[in-house]
């Protein structure tokens, strides 16, 4: 499961929870972030296979942050279903 917040640049104060997503749904989730100019706000990725790449990393490493906005971050968390 994909536990998703999203905060502000300093990573600390929590604006939303934006809760436990199983893959299928971080996946539909993620898919806002791909453009074409990752200079720009909320574009992380330039296209889907970069996306299913990073979602990769994250579950071998356990969490990722994205640069979202100008002022807020997406904190990503994995944990394995038991």
């Amino acid at each position: 499961m994909f536990h998703v917040l999203r905060t502000k640049n300093d990573n600390v104060t929590l604006i939303e929870d934006l809760g436990f997503m199983c893959e299928d749904d971080f996946i539909e989730f993620a898919k806002q972030y791909i453009g074409e100019d990752t200079r720009e706000y909320g574009c992380v990725f330039s296209s889907e296979r970069e996306l299913l790449d990073d979602i990769e990393y994250i579950k071998q490493t356990g969490n990722e942050m994205w640069f979202e906005y100008k002022d807020t971050n997406l904190q990503i968390g994995y944990e394995v279903d038991d």
